[in-house]
């Protein structure tokens, strides 16, 4: 009687072997399976930081154009307040010429005539720098108004969207960058 109960007890702990060794194989199998997703994880993790430092280099480069773009509107609009300086002396010649027209008529057309030329010339100058500052202007503020909308439309304020916002504008102004 001992002895089958003992035979009872050996295949109870038997069968509880073969149940944990059956566990054991599935935790070697799933150990198995996050060692692969971690390598998977920290292989996008390695080409997000890739990108994440291509798309600071090019933000940054972007960041350089740009305030060469301002530094150049601000040599334009020295060039324009001096063209003005200079149309405002052209209207002070021309009218000390109009005196001198009285006295000495054909002379003094033939000059009033070249020195209108060349106020014209030079307001057509001032003109054509005056659109290509305009298109300047334009091309920073609808810049600017769609940064503002991708921004707008990205902040929230928990962290971890906040990290994720910082990675969409970032490839936002990539792919700014790019167009």
């Amino acid at each position: 009687m001992a002895q089958s109960a003992l035979i009872a007890k050996l295949d109870n702990l038997q069968s509880e072997l073969n149940a944990a060794y059956a566990r054991n194989q599935r935790l070697v199998v799933a150990v198995d399976e996050i060692s692969r997703l971690s390598l998977v994880v920290q292989s996008a993790n390695q080409r997000l930081c890739s990108c994440i430092d291509e798309l600071t280099r090019v933000h940054s480069m972007k960041c350089h154009e740009n305030a060469l773009l301002v530094n150049r509107i601000i040599e334009l609009e020295a060039v324009v307040a001096q063209l003005r300086s200079e149309n405002a002396t052209t209207e002070e010649f021309v009218n000390k010429l109009n005196k001198e027209l009285f006295f000495n008529a054909e002379q003094r057309e033939d000059m009033l005539a070249g020195e209108l030329g060349r106020a014209l010339q030079r307001e057509a100058d001032l003109q054509a720098q005056c659109s290509r500052l305009l298109k300047v202007y334009r091309f920073i503020y609808r810049n600017l108004d769609k940064l503002r909308h991708q921004l707008a439309l990205i902040y929230v304020p928990h962290k971890s969207n906040a990290v994720w916002g910082i990675i969409i504008l970032t490839a936002i102004m990539f792919l700014y960058a790019a167009v």
